[in-house]
C-alpha cells in the first residue's frame, strides 16, 4: 500500500513560523554605557558615538564635507551656548539613513565646528527600544513594536526625544531625586546634599564634568541607595561642588551596571531590572 505524502507549500510554511523580531547589537564600550556603531549616510558608512544626552544627531564638518551637499540644500539654525553667545549652526536634511537592519526615511542633522565625532542623538535612538546590558556588554535596538513586553517592578517615567530621566532613590532612606545619567561613570549628589544627609566623607577623587574640566570630587559612602525594588549596600558615592550641575545630581553607571535597563518609547517607560 502506498501512503500519499502531502507537501506544504514553503509559503505556508515561512507563513506559520513566527517572525523574530529585527534588533541590532551594538558593542558598549568595557567598563561604561557608552557604545559606537556605523550610520549608511548618502550610500556611505560613517562612524558614529552614541549619545543618549543628545537630543539631536550631530555630524562632524569632516563628514559634512564628505556628503558633497549642495549649499541650496543647507539650512542655518540659532543655537545658544553655555556662556549666552549665539551662532548660526548648518543642519541637513538626511533621506534613508539605515542603522544596522532600520531604514529612517529622513532625518536633520547639525553640523558641529569643531573636531570630532559624529553623535547619534535621540531624534533616532528614541525611534527603538533600547537594551544597555552591562553585563553583556551590548546595547540592543529593536523595533518597537516588534519587541516582547516587559514586567519589571522598578519603572519609571521616560520621555523618547529628551533622555533626561528624574528618578527618585532613597539614600539610607531618605528620599532624593537624581537624574539617570547613562554617559557619567560615577554616581554623583551636589555638597549641599551630601551635608544635608550628613554622609560622612571617606577620601577624595577627581571627576570629569560635562565641560571636559577635571574637578576634586569628595567620596562619601552610603549604607544603602534604593530604587523601587533594586538596591545596593555600602555605596560610594562622589560629591562635588555646588554649582557644576544643576539639581541633586547624578545616578551613573556604577549603579546602572548592576542592572539591565529597557527604554521603551511606546509605553514611554523606563525599566530597570536584574
Amino acid at each position: 500500500m502506498i501512503r500519499k505524502v502531502w507537501a506544504l507549500p514553503l509559503f505556508l510554511l515561512a507563513m506559520s513560523l513566527p517572525v523574530a523580531a529585527e534588533e541590532w547589537k551594538i558593542p558598549l564600550v568595557p567598563g561604561t554605557l557608552e557604545a559606537n556603531t556605523e550610520l549608511e549616510l548618502e550610500r556611505n558608512r560613517f562612524p558614529f558615538l552614541v549619545d543618549t544626552g543628545a537630543s539631536s544627531t550631530t555630524i562632524s564638518q569632516e563628514t559634512f564635507q564628505k556628503l558633497d551637499i549642495p549649499e541650496n540644500q543647507v539650512r542655518y539654525t540659532t543655537v545658544r551656548s553655555a556662556d549666552g553667545r549665539t551662532t548660526a549652526v548648518p543642519v541637513v536634511t538626511l533621506a534613508n539613513v539605515k542603522l544596522g537592519p532600520f531604514t529612517i526615511p529622513q532625518i536633520s542633522a547639525r553640523v558641529v565646528s569643531e573636531r570630532g565625532a559624529n553623535l547619534l542623538g535621540m531624534d533616532i535612538l528614541g525611534r527603538y527600544r533600547l537594551t544597555l546590558e552591562a553585563a553583556r556588554n551590548q546595547l540592543v535596538v529593536e523595533n518597537p513594536n516588534e519587541a516582547a513586553s516587559i514586567n519589571a517592578q522598578t519603572n519609571f517615567s521616560y520621555n523618547p526625544r529628551q533622555f533626561k530621566i528624574p528618578v527618585q532613590v532613597k539614600i539610607n532612606g531618605t528620599p532624593v531625586t537624581l537624574i539617570l545619567d547613562t554617559g557619567a561613570s560615577q554616581t554623583v549628589i551636589s555638597n549641599r546634599l551630601a551635608q544635608a544627609l550628613q554622609l560622612p566623607i571617606t577620601g577624595q577623587s577627581e571627576a570629569e564634568v560635562a565641560s571636559g574640566k577635571v574637578v576634586t570630587t569628595s567620596i562619601a559612602r552610603v549604607n544603602s541607595l534604593q530604587l523601587g525594588d533594586l538596591s545596593v549596600s555600602n555605596f560610594s558615592i562622589s560629591v562635588i561642588q555646588d554649582g557644576i550641575f544643576s539639581g541633586d545630581g547624578l545616578l551613573g553607571f556604577d549603579f546602572l551596571r548592576r542592572y539591565r535597563l529597557v527604554l521603551d518609547p511606546i509605553a514611554r517607560r523606563a525599566y530597570l531590572e536584574n
